[in-house]
């Protein structure tokens, strides 16, 4: 069963951005399945996706200027060394809703 999650990008992250993509494990990191972020009055952005609960997923936001960003409230991070990046880490506990902080 899925879980509502949302995920919120700080309007400093997103500086001069006005679109991005949430893209991770969840959709194969594939761009044509990105969950498309929601520009905030207050310069942030948001998205909301179901995600299989009891599950650990790596994303990563990708910005309509280029940059690949992260999540600097993700419960942590993992280094990708082929990439040299780190992708952000959520785990959605079994049973509830979840939301990044």
């Amino acid at each position: 069963m899925g879980k509502k999650v949302t995920f919120t990008l700080t309007a400093d992250v997103v500086a001069g951005a006005t679109s991005g993509l949430l893209l991770g494990e969840f959709n194969n990191w594939d761009y044509n399945n990105g969950v498309t972020l929601k520009k905030q009055k207050d310069g942030s952005m948001k998205a909301t996706t179901t995600l299989e609960g009891g599950r650990t997923y790596q994303y990563r936001y990708l910005l309509n200027d280029g940059r690949w960003v992260n999540d600097e409230r993700a419960e942590n991070f993992v280094h990708i060394s082929d990439f040299q990046v780190e992708n952000c880490v959520i785990t959605v506990p079994a049973g509830t809703e979840a939301k990044t902080p």
